[in-house]
């Protein structure tokens, strides 16, 4: 993997000689079946978009490359990523007691009465997508995803699409991938929440085959997963649907759809738009303050969800909730994040005001709104006029947003026509799934940009394993 993009944020992604040897053949071998690459990857194409591969109605932007790991590299990975995980089921249950970590967070009195609701399981966090950059070395965490972390479905099935291609089914036919199920880990989570749901409720003995709602609005963009997910649910031999929130009906014992009882929900409706909707919900948020449905993840996810839960182990005056192993993997994990305002803090051992750290270090920082979501309202120094920069960050003292150290992503060239084989340097942005408390699998993407957005021609890339 030699060229890499021209950029002072980029870092070469790094393969070992066993992958690096990989690397050659494949793209010797694209090469040879030149003439009849076009028209696979037009199958390709065809083939994701028949398996509910698409967004906001339109097919999924997906690459015919794919991104090899390891077995050594996944398993660091694997390692840090679940490591990290129970980082923030700590944070979860420190904000639960600790009125200096609940501070940090801001959130309304609506909101933190959710979060206490107990869901009656014992993961916070049950279903998660770390945001990272990993150089193949090692791996530094962005954010995390938690309001139903998204994209497992299309991960999955690009990957084994790609592996069932003509072409790349005869190159990988004497090289032993992995590709992880990780539909079925996310069914497994649900099942497992809902048994303890059933127990904390005395109701543990019974054996129950629970009625599964994948809730989000009916406009949500990612909508075609959810249908891909009912539809998984279902040949596994349970019941399932897709369910508006705003559709559901209570009446202080069942919680219904259509007068379908449901037992479990799989919430995918994002936390801060379902707060600024209170008063259409209501049904759901009643069942579930009473317990009459399980919910997988509940809202005591929010805690992580907020970009601050990254600020919050930065900050000095908190460090001592933590151990000395799990200071030393935010150091090595976790940029330095703060809550941005105007106000001194500690950066590198200095005592500095934040708007003019920002405004003096521009190219070194990352400005983001704490609870939204696809890269909204993300803003990267380097990439902006001073004055441009001088406009965001007066906007981000008037909001809710952190300054973030800047990462350098890791790049690589990778294939990305559509009709013939060359390589150009794309930006690789990895994230781990972890579901159940367990690694699961990655959501990888490919982008001209550093940034995730909707300028930055992304696609999601088959990713897997290579087993030794």
């Amino acid at each position: 993997m030699g060229c890499i993009l021209k950029s002072d944020i980029a870092s070469e992604f790094q393969v070992d000689g066993k992958i690096a040897a990989l690397y050659r053949d494949l793209d010797a071998h694209m090469k040879k079946n030149r003439a009849s690459l076009a028209e696979e990857i037009r199958q390709f194409d065809s083939d994701a978009a028949d398996n509910y591969l698409t967004y906001t109605g339109l097919p999924l932007a997906i690459g015919f490359y794919p991104v090899v790991l390891s077995g050594a590299q996944v398993r660091h990975i694997s390692s840090v990523a679940e490591a990290m995980l129970r980082l923030m089921e700590k944070v979860t249950a420190l904000f639960l007691r600790e009125p200096s970590i609940r501070e940090v967070f801001g959130f309304s009195p609506e909101q933190i009465e959710l979060i206490e609701v107990d869901p009656g399981y014992a993961l916070s966090i049950p279903c998660a997508r770390f945001d990272s950059f990993f150089d193949g070395v090692d791996i530094r965490f962005t954010e995390i995803n938690t309001d139903g972390a998204a994209g497992m479905d299309g991960a999955e099935k690009v990957a084994n699409l790609f592996l069932a291609a003509p072409m790349m089914r005869e190159f990988f036919s004497g090289r032993p991938v992995k590709v992880f199920d990780t539909s079925r880990r996310v069914l497994q989570t649900l099942l497992d929440c809902y048994a303890q749901y059933l127990e904390s409720k005395g109701r543990g003995a019974e054996a129950e085959s629970p009625m599964i709602a994948i809730v989000d609005w009916k406009e949500a963009r990612t909508n075609a997963e959810f249908a891909a997910f009912e539809e998984f649910c279902r040949a596994e031999g349970f019941r399932a649907l897709v369910a508006d929130p705003r559709e559901l009906e209570y009446d202080g014992r069942a919680l219904t759809h259509n007068g379908s009882k449901i037992d479990l929900i799989y919430r995918r409706v994002v936390s801060i738009e379902y707060m600024e909707r209170l008063d259409e919900v209501e049904a759901m948020t009643r069942a579930f303050k009473d317990g009459a449905v399980c919910v997988v993840g509940s809202f005591r996810s929010d805690v992580a969800f907020n970009k601050k839960v990254f600020a919050l182990l930065h900050t000095p005056e908190l460090r001592h909730f933590f151990t000395e192993s799990e200071r030393e993997m935010i150091d090595r994990h976790v940029p330095w994040t703060q809550p941005f305002r105007d106000a001194e803090c500690d950066y590198r051992g200095e005592r500095v005001g934040m708007p003019e750290l920002a405004r003096e270090r521009k190219d070194g920082f990352v400005l983001k709104p704490s609870a939204l979501y696809e890269g909204r309202g993300v803003h990267l120094g380097f990439q902006m006029t001073e004055s441009g920069w001088d406009d965001t960050i007066a906007t981000a003292l008037e909001g809710d947003y952190v300054l973030q150290e800047l990462l350098r992503t890791p790049s690589a060239p990778l294939s990305v026509s559509k009709e013939d084989f060359q390589l150009a340097p794309r930006f690789i942005h990895l994230g781990e799934f972890v579901f159940g408390g367990k690694f699961s699998g990655f959501y990888c993407r490919a982008a001209e940009g550093p940034l995730i957005d909707a300028t930055s021609h992304e696609r999601l890339m088959p990713c897997f394993v290579l087993e030794s």
